[in-house]
């Protein structure tokens, strides 16, 4: 009992685990008699509550009352949608990419342009100048495309990293031990500013900076009480998807069902961004076809579509592809085909994963999240279980892909990839875990999964986190979770 009441976030009073063992209380109902009430601990006080209405509500079998229920008031629906698609950070209809030699070097090349001016902007501690005609000793900054990673026989670092002149050797020493742990977290094919001094060979560094998120962004708030949910990872198509649960969301979207607290979040919801994996896909790995209860593609899409109906219209969905989507598997993918769409009623809006909406004045960045995985293996203190702090590692490193050759990267002249424009919100799915972040004033929400458990994530000893629904409201800067696991 006392695992279920902190897994879903309660405190736990003093010897109240006793009171609701020997009142035979049942606790699940009592979770939601908590949630109902806005209450964060379970307290002696909240049980005697909940037993006494309990009580009511049996005393009142004999002679069954008719409650009127409120009419559900839809705040969102009477304001217009102010939703701008920029169009300049999607790939959709824009690919230039034939495969050639060209095309890596100008992506790289773009790549090191566009992160390196954002690091000519970082401060350092002491006044340093570009290593770029730079004398010989003199304090300066080297910015280069990281290359590799080499330990010494002695124990010292050397990290080749390349510019646009050339590749130069960085030198640190194993002395060094707090910056030594700094460039544990250096990955390859990632921009990075080394500052130091350069005596022939080597660049002597004393210091290592990541572009980042600037400290003063400012956190942005409206005057409306308007909300954004966010969905993932639903895998329409497969045996596993928790099709009742979604349904229950669904309803709730539109007033039915639900504590009161819980209709007027509903209310505020204007918005809805979904993160790829709306289906499950055909052919993504092998023996997939054991797994699906629908067979065919263009099934899964009407599946999808005939479900998403059900969104009240005055409700505006934002939807980009996933790895199990018909679409490229390599990033940046483009936007879903129209031939896969084919129920017009809904308001939705497409685009390519990644993609960058304004909403409200609130700039959000959506990606599926194919990169995460190669992230977590890579930079030392991320896992699964946590993949918020992934995405904060994206916001640092400014880029949505950075390693080559751990991703499925398509070389266009443009890097899509690179994070120019500082978000206000960061949307990612893909783990099937839900896990939330405040970096720097930006909301970093992952949003989990409405499948359940596949054979594959129970072998890796991955745990889920389905029917959860984040709820971010524009007005106060809050996040809800709204649980959908039981009715």
């Amino acid at each position: 009992m006392l695992q279920k009441v902190e897994s879903e976030g309660f405190l736990l009073e003093a010897g109240v685990e006793h009171l609701i063992t020997s009142e035979g209380i049942n606790v699940d109902a009592l979770i939601e008699f908590a949630k109902c009430n806005d209450e964060f601990i379970i307290s002696t006080e909240l049980v005697h509550r909940f037993k006494l209405l309990q009580e009511q509500q049996v005393a009142c079998v004999e002679k069954p009352v008719e409650v009127e229920r409120p009419v559900f008031r839809a705040l969102a629906s009477e304001y217009p949608s102010r939703i701008e698609h920029l169009k300049e950070h999607d790939v959709s209809g824009r690919s230039t990419c034939k495969g050639q030699v060209d095309d890596f070097v100008s992506l790289f090349r773009d790549r090191y342009r566009r992160i390196s001016s954002i690091l000519r902007l970082q401060p350092s501690q002491n006044a340093v100048s570009s290593y770029t005609g730079a004398k010989r000793g003199e304090r300066c900054r080297f910015i280069g495309l990281v290359r590799s990673k080499t330990a010494t026989k002695n124990g010292h670092l050397i990290i080749e990293a390349e510019d646009e002149h050339g590749v130069l050797k960085v030198f640190v020493g194993k002395g060094n031990k707090e910056l030594m742990g700094t460039c544990a977290g250096i990955i390859l094919d990632e921009v990075v500013a080394f500052d130091g001094q350069y005596r022939d060979p080597f660049f002597y560094a004393d210091s290592v900076v990541w572009p980042d998120i600037p400290l003063n962004k400012p956190k942005r708030q409206i005057e409306e009480n308007l909300s954004i949910a966010f969905l993932s990872d639903i895998h329409v198509g497969s045996n596993l998807f928790m099709r009742d649960n979604f349904e229950r969301m669904l309803r709730w979207l539109g007033g039915d069902g639900g504590c009161a607290r819980g209709r007027e979040i509903a209310s505020t919801i204007k918005y809805i961004f979904i993160a790829g994996d709306l289906v499950d896909g055909i052919g993504v790995y092998p023996g997939q076809e054991r797994e699906l209860a629908i067979q065919d593609i263009y099934g899964q899409y009407d599946m999808l579509f005939s479900l998403l109906e059900q969104i009240p219209d005055y409700i505006t969905t934002v939807i980009v592809p996933g790895n199990h989507d018909a679409v490229r598997r390599g990033d940046p993918q483009p936007r879903l085909p129209a031939e896969f769409v084919k129920r017009p009623r809904g308001n939705y809006i497409f685009g390519s994963s990644p993609s960058l909406f304004k909403v409200e004045g609130f700039t959000s960045l959506i990606y599926h999240g194919n990169s995460i995985d190669s992230m977590i293996a890579s930079v030392p203190g991320l896992s699964y279980s946590e993949p918020e702090k992934a995405m904060v590692e994206y916001l640092k490193r400014r880029h949505l892909s950075p390693i080559y050759g751990s991703n499925h990267l398509i070389p266009e002249n443009e890097d899509y990839m690179a994070i120019s424009e500082v978000p206000d919100i960061m949307h990612m799915g893909h783990v099937h875990k839900n896990g939330y972040a405040d970096y720097r004033n930006i909301a970093v929400i992952n949003s989990g999964t409405w499948q359940s458990q596949t054979d594959y994530q129970r072998m890796q000893g991955h745990i889920p986190t389905p029917c959860l629904l984040p709820v971010y409201n524009l007005k106060d800067n809050s996040l809800r979770v709204m649980d959908f696991n039981s009715a």
